[in-house]
């Protein structure tokens, strides 16, 4: 058979489908409700028959809408075998391939059993359509209401990862399938969407023929037309059919958006896909690494794209709630590693001012808080005995004592160097040094290899202020 034969057999027998449409409502008792319009792919009703095709090409998309604007959710190869339950012009309805899945949100399921089935606990939750090529979960095939079970197989973020549930279809070219030549049409139950659809076709009723394997497609009696790709007409019980002229339905042309809305909407989805894409490896990375100046700009750049969606701008704003608390936790981080940094340099400021005194003491000898004859005092308070530290030329008072360390008793009326903290006592309005050390030295080596924070004033410098020890004098 010719090249040309085929591709005409070919068409034949999806014409043929079409012409099976569905020409009775048959009661449908599924839980699934039709999607709302901005979400979901324009409407394709079931035919009254299925069939099973054959992928003729390698690397077929498959999407979840009946338009190139619609996301590919797999591909398939060559030899491929799909379930075609209906048609819109150059596209085929079909029954999910093997390895396909769908999202639902996790706030309208709760698990129950062994946590993998899910029962839907609200109405109208959306089943969107997964992929394995893109991140992307914009399109709802159909919504579930209360009561309804899902298939759990997997989670993602805010979503539960589910098997296709009844009546969520996929969409690939009619292009790229051939009828399968030993297919038998299956008469079919239609979907919600087809049953609640207005049939405006012209049929008298199901179809009588039988298989007509050497015309390559399948005989019909005469058919019904539910939607715009189902037509009417009489079929013969031999290979041979006619196609049938298309009916036109109002609101399915009115769903199909226009050129600038498709490739609006394509734009819109595809700066998603990038942005998710660069959130998703931003966020395995430290928060200080993760580029959250460049995806704030990119997620508000897909929320103010033109042809976004409401659920696209709904994902970008959440996106954007999420790196706004991002950001704050890196602003907070860089602050707090910055007063760190000031603090540390503090520190080493402080640790070099210590090691430059030291080396000043070092260099001018024996330094001492104070020098002076140790003298008792006749101001006795407290449990602690309080000495004089007085100036060797006058008996002036340097600074007071207060201590019980025998040792002090011991070097009474003798030149002494005291280290400690001097404080000024509150109540006698004296300054009164708390010792750690006392040691008896020669007072000639005064600014000699010895200096003392309280000189004697009879030691001082000339042109040195006297400070008073206190003033209170004995």
């Amino acid at each position: 058979m010719s090249v040309r034969n085929s591709e005409l057999k070919n068409q034949v027998g999806w014409a043929l489908l079409g012409a099976l449409s569905l020409s009775v409502v048959l009661p449908c008792t599924s839980t699934a409700v039709r999607a709302d319009n901005e979400d979901r792919p324009a409407e394709v009703e079931n035919s009254r028959m299925s069939a099973t095709g054959i992928v003729n090409s390698n690397g077929v998309p498959v999407r979840c809408g009946p338009s190139d604007t619609y996301y590919p959710t797999t591909k398939l190869d060559k030899g491929a075998r799909v379930t075609v339950v209906g048609m819109k012009f150059d596209w085929l309805k079909i029954a999910p391939p093997e390895g396909s899945f769908c999202y639902i949100s996790k706030i309208y399921v709760e698990k129950h059993g062994d946590g993998s089935v899910g029962r839907v606990v609200r109405d109208d939750a959306k089943v969107r359509a997964g992929s394995t090529l893109t991140p992307l979960k914009v399109t709802a095939l159909l919504s579930l209401n209360v009561g309804a079970e899902v298939q759990i197989i997997g989670e993602q973020e805010e979503y539960f990862k589910i098997k296709p549930t009844k009546d969520a279809y996929l969409f690939i070219k009619k292009q790229d399938v051939s009828v399968d030549p030993d297919s038998k049409p299956v008469l079919q139950r239609p979907d919600r969407s087809s049953a609640a659809g207005t049939n405006t076709g012209t049929g008298a009723g199901p179809a009588t023929g039988s298989p007509g394997n050497t015309g390559g497609g399948f005989t019909s009696g005469t058919g019904a037309s539910g939607s715009d790709n189902m037509g009417s007409g009489s079929g013969t019980t031999g290979g041979a059919a006619i196609e049938s002229t298309p009916t036109t339905n109002t609101s399915s042309v009115a769903a199909i958006p226009s050129t600038r809305q498709s490739d609006e909407r394509v734009a819109a989805e595809t700066l998603l896909d990038k942005a998710e894409s660069d959130f998703k490896d931003a966020s395995t990375r430290p928060l200080d690494q993760q580029p959250l100046g460049d995806l704030i700009r990119s997620y508000t750049a897909v929320r103010e794209a033109p042809g976004a969606s409401d659920l696209v701008r709904r994902i970008a704003e959440a996106r954007l709630s999420t790196l706004k608390v991002r950001q704050a936790a890196a602003d907070d981080m860089v602050a707090e590693r910055k007063a760190e940094e000031d603090l540390k340099h503090k520190e080493l400021a402080s640790a070099a001012e210590r090691e430059e005194l030291q080396a000043r003491v070092a260099a001018a000898g024996t330094f001492y808080t104070a020098v002076g004859t140790l003298s008792p005092s006749s101001l006795q308070r407290g449990s602690q005995t309080l000495y004089r530290l007085t100036d060797p030329a006058t008996g002036r008072t340097v600074v007071y004592i207060r201590t019980n360390d025998s040792k002090f008793a011991g070097l009474l009326d003798k030149f002494v160097g005291v280290k400690g903290e001097v404080l000024t006592d509150p109540q006698l309005k004296l300054r009164i040094l708390t010792p750690t050390d006392v040691v008896p030295i020669d007072q000639g080596r005064i600014g000699n290899g010895i200096s003392a924070q309280l000189l004697p004033p009879s030691m001082q410098p000339q042109g040195t202020p006297v400070q008073p020890a206190n003033s209170v004098q004995q």
